[in-house]
């Protein structure tokens, strides 16, 4: 009797064993990522700015991941949209951003976002700050900044076109706007092509945006370039006339601010996770194909780690751009 009471203890001692065998394999197994694709949310149309440079980070980065990743664009809200999606998204590394920080900052601070800046976490920056241009028609009357700049000033309100009010391209207008007494009408526009379509009709004077999405219009000669806010080394391997000034060399000193690209995740992901995907960005970054790719579409490569930026450079990011906003009356 008590050999079979022995025998069946033993039998569910067993059992017992290999359920849980199995069990913290399969609990392992769930464990380890990344075990399936990644999706990488784009908050802009296709063919911008952010959508170009997420799929030439996807393709190099799904190559140190190990697994697929895939560009989805979720445009609307001028970029807050995609802000908010991540902002819900269960925080386990599947889904990721890449955006300017100011398409979080701005809708908290503008109080149009569902979402807090706590809400997410940067793994690292992607680009260096995306130059910025002011265009005009080929047959614009100002050959010169320096000439746009006399008129403007001696002829308040001239209108000039820029992505939504969420983007650093309009951040980066009304920064010059305040600073060189431009007196300015910001005209907005939901995509650059739209903006590409308004000057070259003649339906705006001039207009600030990014250089990729301006490249195939200005190779073709359909607009011109009066003003770069970053220096023309900057700039990929598009070539400006050799005399477009830039922020520092026309005005005598840097800008008080310059924004970036970064690799978001939502701020509950696993240290784990973000360690891994630090480590697959950085490797991205170091490719020299990489950086070349970016180039072919007016950007350059750079990578700070996420955790620096955090903690040094976006509390002052929110400052500044909460003062930009109170000074041009969308904040008080």
């Amino acid at each position: 009797m008590k050999k079979r009471i022995f025998k069946g203890f033993l039998c569910i001692s067993i059992f017992f064993a290999m359920v849980c065998t199995s069990f913290n394999h399969s609990w392992s197994a769930e464990k380890k990522y990344p075990s399936r694709n990644i999706d990488v949310l784009i908050s802009f149309p296709p063919g911008g700015p952010i959508d170009l440079q997420t799929r030439i980070l996807a393709k190099y980065l799904e190559k140190e991941v190990g697994v697929q990743v895939i560009p989805v664009n979720k445009p609307g809200g001028g970029g807050s949209l995609g802000a908010g999606i991540l902002a819900s998204s269960r925080p386990d590394g599947y889904t990721l951003s890449l955006m300017a920080q100011s398409s979080i900052i701005m809708p908290v601070l503008l109080k149009e976002a569902d979402f807090s800046i706590e809400d997410f976490r940067a793994i690292g920056q992607v680009v260096a700050p995306p130059p910025v241009v002011f265009v005009v028609h080929p047959d614009s009357p100002w050959k010169t900044f320096q000439e746009f700049v006399d008129h403007a000033r001696k002829n308040p309100g001239v209108k000039c076109g820029h992505p939504p009010v969420t983007t650093t391209a309009f951040l980066k207008m009304s920064y010059i706007n305040k600073y060189a007494n431009l007196k300015l009408v910001g005209v907005p526009f939901k995509t650059d092509p739209e903006i590409n379509v308004a000057i070259m009709g003649k339906h705006i004077p001039i207009a600030m945006s990014g250089v990729a999405a301006l490249r195939g219009p200005l190779e073709a000669g359909k607009l011109r370039v009066l003003f770069s806010f970053n220096p023309a080394t900057e700039i990929g391997d598009l070539k400006l006339a050799p005399n477009t000034p830039d922020f520092e060399s026309f005005f005598g000193k840097k800008p008080r601010f310059d924004l970036a690209t970064y690799l978001w995740a939502h701020s509950k992901t696993p240290d784990e996770i973000i360690e891994i995907l630090k480590r697959a960005l950085e490797k991205v970054e170091k490719n020299p194909e990489f950086d070349n790719d970016l180039k072919k579409v007016g950007y350059r490569a750079r990578y700070v780690d996420g955790d620096i930026f955090m903690k040094e450079e976006l509390p002052e990011s929110v400052k500044f751009i909460k003062e930009i906003l109170t000074e041009i009356g969308l904040m008080k």
